[in-house]
């Protein structure tokens, strides 16, 4: 596959694949790490915030599937949150025959309680994306999720980002940090 770039916003944090080679033997370490660096950033952390926060990083930066997932990255607002978390995945064009970035973002989703709303972007190196957000049911919490894709066309391979929100303030307050994500996709080389 062609070798992409993703030149994240300052106010995305990408988690190591894996911890060979970087100055972190693990989740906890590269978190707390982190929460130690925040600690300049936000006011002073209140009771346990700080030790929660590394918690949930940890939790994150051990759940990334490599199988279904290149890259986690997360936002975080303060210390009592919220965090977003955005995965992303190269997938060649090879293993998706006949998918189109639209229907690979979920323009086609049938299990929205609307029809999904879907954009085109361009990243800031002249490759074409789409975007797609969609509202579904969730019985499990008698809400709604809100989720977003956004997918970039590289020359051999889709570059999906995606998230999913059940706090629908937070989905919308991510949304426009998850597009500057998205638009710093470039080819390498």
């Amino acid at each position: 596959m062609t070798g992409v770039l993703i030149e994240h916003p300052d106010e995305w944090i990408g988690i190591p694949e894996n911890w060979e080679g970087t100055p972190w033997a693990n989740g906890y370490e590269w978190a707390s790490a982190l929460v130690d660096v925040l600690v300049e950033e936000f006011p002073a952390p209140v009771d346990d915030e700080r030790a929660t926060l590394r918690d949930v990083l940890v939790s994150v930066a051990d759940s990334r599937d490599p199988a279904v997932t290149s890259r986690v990255y997360t936002s975080v607002d303060g210390w009592d949150g919220p965090l977003y978390v955005v995965n992303m995945a190269q997938i060649s064009f090879a293993d998706l025959p006949g998918v189109t970035a639209e229907q690979l973002a979920g323009a086609e989703d049938t299990d929205v309680v609307e029809k999904p709303l879907v954009t085109r972007f361009t990243t800031t190196s002249g490759l074409t994306g789409v975007k797609c957000i969609r509202y579904s049911q969730d019985a499990s919490v008698d809400g709604l999720i809100a989720r977003a894709d956004y997918v970039v066309s590289a020359t051999d391979s889709f570059v999906r980002f995606s998230t999913a929100q059940y706090d629908l303030v937070a989905f919308q307050r991510m949304e426009a940090r998850m597009e500057r994500l998205a638009q710093s996709v470039a080819l390498v080389g």
